[in-house]
């Protein structure tokens, strides 16, 4: 059931009916996401648990080994918020973890933003918690872009991995872009 609920979640949108998911994932009884579940909620955290899981471990290993914080690197930080998605992406190949994220607007760990904010010190920290947002906001689409133009058309789609790095320089761009806030106040 989760995997079916992950997919007709992915592709059709956060409003799919429960009737669907449950005929989807080959269930008779319409009480089934109650039953396993308690509920519709419990349903989508049960998938996110499924995925975040390994994501976060993935990622606490890579943060494990970054050097202190002063000796970080944007691009080190970035990295450990991509690269774990990436993987489980391919991990659960045919993948619709980004667009399922993307559906439900989910954010990147606090760990990891507060670790890039700090990072950040150059900036006036609202403005600098703005751009972990958005940047967070900015891979998690592309990445749902991706699984959906990989699911479409395989043959003109960029690998992950050099899509992933891409996406890594284009969000170090983004994190580390000067400031025009500062010169217009």
């Amino acid at each position: 059931m989760l995997a079916a609920a992950e997919q007709l979640i992915a592709t059709r949108g956060p409003g799919v009916p429960n009737r669907v998911i449950v005929a989807a994932a080959g269930q008779h009884n319409q009480s089934a996401i109650s039953y396993h579940f308690t509920s519709r909620a419990g349903l989508i955290e049960a998938i996110r648990e499924r995925h975040e899981l390994p994501i976060e471990q993935h990622r606490r290993q890579l943060i494990s080994r970054l050097p202190g914080p002063e000796d970080r690197t944007t691009r080190q930080l970035v990295e450990a918020h991509v690269h774990p998605l990436a993987a489980e992406m391919l991990r659960c190949q045919p993948s619709y973890w980004a667009r399922f994220s993307e559906m439900l607007l989910l954010d990147q760990p606090p760990e990891l933003s507060e670790l890039i904010v700090a990072h950040l010190a150059q900036l006036p920290k609202p403005e600098a918690a703005d751009r972990a947002a958005l940047a967070t906001r900015f891979v998690v689409s592309s990445l749902a872009r991706w699984e959906r133009d990989s699911q479409a058309d395989t043959e003109s789609v960029t690998p992950l991995a050099p899509f992933a790095l891409t996406l890594t320089d284009l969000a170090v761009a983004m994190l580390e872009a000067p400031s025009s806030l500062s010169r217009t106040a």
